[in-house]
């Protein structure tokens, strides 16, 4: 099973998402990130044609609420081109409006969610239930379910550090999808890559 994660910001300076690409990694699933900095609708086709080559079962947006438009217009697309593939919305828009979210996304995760969201493609992986994940929100026949959160993680080392430059990571640049190298991994960072930015405690600061 692959996992393809997503990034519509500017700048591959992402390192909530990184968190969970490396966390990913470390557990042994096939993840893989993909940068789509100022998306627009004539993106569509180079975007489907990566991810149908891809082959990806669950597709994870993190997104700002500045990026809750572009994520709508991509899932629309996505599910219209992919209509198998499980689309996964997370990060601080998700967290603040989870109902908003879901009417695009099939599920949405709240909070801190490295431990969680590898339990759901595990679950998923094996065709179990996803459906009392801590931090997990879907619509079911009865209305739209948010779940408890599980509790805080409180010792960061058991987390482990992003890479600044991620492995299996992709950018969408001058209208196609490549691997990321070097010179773009400079371009697209903030001060041209030469800071690493790192976490010391969780949450907004």
């Amino acid at each position: 099973m692959k996992n393809l994660l997503i990034s519509f910001q500017n700048n591959t300076d992402v390192i909530g998402l990184k968190y969970i690409h490396s966390y990913l990694c470390e557990n042994q699933i096939d993840s893989y990130m993909l940068f789509i900095p100022h998306y627009n609708d004539g993106d569509n086709d180079p975007l489907a044609e990566f991810i149908i080559g891809l082959e990806p079962t669950v597709l994870g947006i993190s997104l700002m609420s500045s990026e809750f438009h572009a994520a709508k217009k991509f899932t629309l697309m996505l599910k219209k081109a992919i209509p198998e593939v499980i689309v996964v919305w997370g990060g601080i828009h998700p967290t603040v409006a989870p109902q908003d979210c879901l009417n695009y996304a099939d599920y949405v995760f709240v909070g801190e969610s490295e431990q969680v969201y590898l339990d759901f493609l595990e679950r998923i992986s094996k065709n179990k239930s996803v459906i009392d994940i801590p931090n997990s929100g879907y619509k079911s026949p009865d209305g739209i379910v948010i779940n408890k959160l599980a509790p805080l993680n409180e010792n960061l080392d058991d987390l482990p550090f992003p890479e600044h430059y991620p492995k299996k990571s992709y950018i969408l640049h001058n209208g196609k999808v490549i691997k990321m190298d070097i010179p773009l991994f400079e371009r697209y960072s903030r001060y041209n890559a030469k800071f690493y930015s790192l976490v010391t405690t969780r949450g907004c600061f």
